[in-house]
């Protein structure tokens, strides 16, 4: 009854100064209290909150015109006390004080009802450490941490002593700052937004106390979420000043994109002089895309603008393109004499969202480039050793409710080497699923006829073969081929005893082409001796191309007859249970007339009938279907045979046998022509494949039986080994290819047993991927370090004499070494090649992560390129790092 006499005459004197003040004993640790509109509470004690909004005449007491606006919430971690005397409140340990949309945490906080005033102190222990937990303010989404804090409730100002601020990427470390909070209006629009004056700021990106680096400046004035702004600056790298200044320094800070100058980086080559390199501006033109344009230019003509695009829109598409033109200025160093080599490149990557669209689809990628403008402008191993460039662009509509499918787009194939190019551009293909027109609805017994099928489709192309340097002449357009071709066909199968399949066929091809080709033999073209003046020859035809509508049509029909045979051969003990070997042999039965010759034109060399050598040649050679030259009638006999060898397997330690494929395929194909003049017999092909090693290592196999006799010149002649020597078939040639790619670390778990640990659980085996260990290990490098080697054989065999060679061998091989935490160590491409003796361009990276620095050293040794990097992890302050390099971008 005292407690609560005691507590009404409080609320009802309030915050009189008669009363004399004394000191209340701490209360408990985690107690809360709530002051409404500045009533002291003298104790720990939990009451009903007002809100701002409350009618004052329906509360019990008088409030004071100094009132605050809202209730303090006020948490001590340990305790806290109230000095009637002063007006203040202390609270201790873990404190948190929080008014409106601003929320205090420190050690120590004194809370100033009078004047409304909240203070808040940083009391480090003698044992603390510097991962301690400084105090924050948080007003809004701001938030910053400090040493020592002074703020007034009304005014919404404060004073801090070293604070430190994190504004997008920036961190701003100010020794004595004031803050501003912002001006509302009566429906609570902003009219002027919070402030921070700053003296003896550090600017920087590091989050480690202290930064490695920042740059210094005595005033700093920052609007959150929009700029800051600083006077003379100067940088500083561990605490250490350096001789780099900055007369004054704008920093953005708006959430988001922001257009902005791209600072270059510097460099000095022997060929190009001094270098500066990727100079531009960003613009973000949109919320799906944005821009940016760059240049590289150095002070002996070297000029290279890069123009690049993102575009990404949610559940739809995500993509990039880039266009590069690069101009190189060279100057013989005898005659004095300046060249200009021009290169471009184009880039465009789309990818279509999976949902985008029901069935529509547009994307893929186009990569076309002139000369080598890649190895010229870029040192790394993939623009050194890429020798084709291929572009595949297409959109496709499935056309619903429809047997049909819609294919348009580009295709583009590029031999830098050769500087061959091939572009189709529009391709459009039209595509039918396979129907079948004579099966009748709702039958419940299937009949042959019901198994026939009919397929067509089309196919527009507007092609061209040229080379990279007439790509935009009117050379390559006199070369482009235009053309049509459709295919219809029918198909179907018959079971016959049960064990083999009749599978008769029929197909229709016919093309439409609107040009020729066309050889020209030029009499006048005469080739001298140079002293005598005796006529050697003539140049050699000229081919070219005019217009001409041409159709061309082929017809074939056949019948194939195949079945399957199986061969098994089982073990009741040892290690080996059985081999299998599935046999699919085939014959069939083809014909299709002739048309050849009505395509064919023949051409001189020469006008000396002793020295004419014609040329017969086909007029729809290099088309945008290829070079169709027609066929001769034909019926023949055709024969195959596919092969598949396995085995079963199983070690005393095993309970199931174990099967494996010894060979995937091995298939033996020919045919005998009835109708032809000479060569009845075709030459009998192979080829085979299979894995070992469980699959690291691939063997692919082909080659060739001829059944003729071949003449001392190797050409093939009528006569038949079995006329001659009793041989069916002799061999002519075979090519062996191993393809071996694995990571050390696969190599070594082939080899090892694995063992199982009965007592370990799959939570703690999880728990332990899941957390990977810093320090790194020896077997973590061998499981990162990837080898390829490849290795083909040849065996040909001549008039002359066999011959056997290894005709391609080399190993490769690539992968990032963890030396350590900070240390990495990248192989990005080191390979030998055994033929040649030599390495083909090696390149190996050094990294070392500096928490907020990066520094990279990469030497490629085969074309003398190095480079050396240092530089700060950030977009925004890019601009502080060093780039030097020497390399073989340049004019070669």
């Amino acid at each position: 009854m005292k407690v609560i006499l005691y507590t009404y005459v409080l609320f009802i004197i309030g915050f009189s100064n008669s009363i004399i003040g004394q000191e209340l004993d701490s209360i408990s640790a985690q107690s809360i209290d709530t002051i409404p509109n500045a009533v002291s509470i003298p104790f720990s004690m939990q009451i009903d909150s007002f809100s701002v909004e409350s009618d004052s005449t329906l509360l019990p007491y008088k409030l004071s015109k100094n009132a605050l606006d809202s209730e303090v919430t006020i948490n001590a971690g340990d305790s806290s006390w109230v000095d009637l005397v002063n007006n203040k409140k202390h609270v201790y340990g873990n404190a948190e004080v929080e008014y409106e949309n601003i929320k205090l945490t420190a050690d120590y906080i004194i809370i100033n009802f009078k004047e409304n005033l909240i203070e808040g102190f940083w009391l480090p222990k003698s044992n603390s450490k510097p991962t301690d937990i400084k105090p924050t303010f948080t007003e809004s989404d701001r938030k910053f941490t400090y040493n020592e804090i002074k703020y007034n409730f009304k005014t919404k100002k404060g004073l801090v002593k070293h604070a430190v601020t994190k504004e997008d990427e920036f961190y701003l470390l100010g020794e004595k700052s004031k803050f501003i909070g912002a001006t509302l209006d009566s429906t609570g629009v902003v009219i002027e937004d919070d402030k921070f004056y700053n003296e003896d700021v550090v600017v920087t990106t590091c989050n480690h106390d202290p930064p490695h680096f920042g740059i210094r400046t005595n005033k700093l004035k920052f609007v959150p979420n929009k700029l800051a702004v600083m006077s003379v600056a100067q940088l500083e790298i561990a605490g250490v000043p350096t001789p780099i200044f900055l007369p004054f320094g704008f920093f953005p800070l708006a959430k988001g994109r922001s257009s902005g100058l791209i600072f270059p980086t510097f460099d000095y080559q022997e060929r190009l002089g001094f270098v500066i390199r990727k100079l531009g501006y960003y613009h973000p033109i949109n919320n799906n895309l944005d821009a940016n344009i760059t240049v590289d230019f150095s002070t002996r003509g070297y000029f290279l603008s890069r123009l690049s695009a993102n575009y990404n829109k949610l559940y739809a598409f995500t993509g990039q393109s880039t266009l590069e033109f690069s101009n190189q200025i060279s100057e013989n160093a005898e005659t004095g004499k300046r060249t200009s080599s021009k290169s471009f490149s184009i880039n465009v990557v789309l990818n279509q969202g999976a949902k985008a669209h029901p069935y529509r689809k547009l994307g893929g990628s186009i990569n076309i480039s002139s000369g080598n403008h890649f190895q010229n402008n870029y040192s790394d191993s993939k623009s050194q050793t890429k020798t084709e460039y291929t572009s595949a662009f297409t959109y496709s509509h499935s056309m619903p409710r429809t047997p049909f499918s819609f294919n348009m787009g580009l295709n583009h194939r590029q031999n830098i080497i050769t500087h061959d190019l091939e572009i189709t551009l529009p391709s459009a293909q039209l595509n039918m699923n396979t129907i079948y027109p004579f099966k009748r609805a709702n039958s419940t017994e299937e009949k042959w006829s019901d198994k026939i099928a009919f397929v067509y489709k089309a196919d527009f192309r507007n092609y061209v073969k040229t080379v990279d340097s007439t790509l935009f002449t009117q050379n390559t357009i006199d070369k482009l081929q235009t053309g049509l071709w459709q295919n219809a066909s029918l198909n179907t199968s018959v079971r016959l005893l049960k064990y083999f399949n009749i599978n008769p066929n029929v197909t229709y091809n016919e093309y439409w082409l609107l040009k020729r080709y066309n050889l020209t033999f030029d009499p006048t073209a005469e080739i001298r001796d140079t002293i005598t003046g005796d006529l050697i020859g003539y140049e050699a035809p000229q081919e070219s191309y005019y217009n001409a509508f041409t159709s061309f049509r082929t017809f074939s029909a056949g019948v194939s007859l195949n079945t399957q045979i199986f061969g098994t051969l089982k073990f009741s003990k040892g290690y080996f249970k059985g081999f299998r070997h599935v046999m699919k042999p085939s014959i069939s039965l083809n014909y299709s007339p002739e048309n050849k010759t009505a395509y064919e034109q023949t051409v001189n060399t020469d006008t000396r009938d002793q020295y004419n050598s014609p040329i017969t040649y086909s007029i729809l050679r290099n088309g945008p279907f290829g070079s169709l030259n027609g066929t001769v009638k034909s019926l023949s006999i055709g024969y195959s045979v596919s092969n598949v060898f396995e085995m079963k397997y199983k070690a005393k330690s095993d309970t199931i046998a174990k099967k494996l494929r010894i060979l995937n395929n091995l298939n033996f194909s020919g045919n005998y022509n009835f109708q032809a003049d000479s060569l009845k017999w075709s030459p009998l092909t192979f080829n085979g494949n299979t894995q070992i090693l469980k699959g690291i290592t691939g063997i692919n196999l082909s080659g060739m039986f001829s059944p003729y006799v071949y003449n001392s010149n190797d050409k093939i002649t009528n006569t038949t080994l079995w006329s001659q020597s009793k041989k069916l078939l002799k061999l002519k040639n075979v090519n062996i290819t191993t393809t071996t790619s694995f990571s050390l670390g696969s190599l070594m778990n082939l080899f090892k047993k694995k063992e199982k640990d009965s007592n370990s659980n799959d939570s703690d085996l999880a728990k332990k991927e899941e957390e990977p260990s810093e320090q790194t290990s020896l077997s973590s490098w061998f499981n990162s370090i990837q080898i390829s080697h490849t290795l083909i054989f040849s065996y040909l065999s001549k008039s002359a004499g066999d011959t056997a060679a290894i005709s391609f061998h080399a190993m490769n091989v690539s992968g990032n070494i963890k030396l350590s935490k900070n240390w990495d160590f990248n192989i990005g491409s080191i390979g030998y090649d055994f033929i040649r003796s030599k390495l083909t361009y090696p390149s190996f990276t050094f990294s070392r992560n500096l928490h907020c620095w990066k520094l990279t050293t990469t030497w490629a040794p085969n074309n003398g390129y190095y480079a050396f990097f240092i530089g700060v992890n950030s977009s925004s302050l890019e601009f502080l790092k060093y780039n030097y390099n020497q390399g073989v971008t340049g004019f070669r």
